[in-house]
């Protein structure tokens, strides 16, 4: 019974750590996202409208970033629906989730204007 216990246990950590990688990578992902988006330079007592105007220019770097913003989620929403169902981990599940977390971690480069 104790056996069971632990077995139980360390295959659940292998799996949450799997995840809390994979969660990881897609935060700092989804983080690197907003570093593209630029903030227009104004004059001194520049009004509202201006700032509007600077913003308006820079609309494909706002779409880009929830663009990838909203692809960054729909992947992640099913990466964690597909480890529902997944009890256990091997070396060969790592790997591919790693590789599948490499593309995932070039995404903010991927969508530049």
């Amino acid at each position: 019974m104790a056996d069971e216990d632990e077995s139980s246990k360390s295959r659940g950590y292998r799996i949450d750590r799997v995840l809390a990688l994979s969660d990881g990578v897609f935060a700092f992902a989804v983080t690197l996202l907003v570093l593209d988006l630029a903030v227009p330079a104004l004059s001194p007592g520049a009004s509202s409208m201006d700032l509007w105007q600077g913003l308006s220019k820079e609309y494909i770097s706002f779409f880009n970033y929830i663009l990838s913003f909203f692809i960054a989620g729909v992947w992640w929403n099913g990466h964690n629906r597909i480890f529902e169902h997944i009890r256990d981990s091997n070396t060969a599940l790592r790997m591919l989730n790693l590789f599948f977390l490499l593309w995932i971690a070039l995404l903010p480069s991927s969508l530049k204007s």
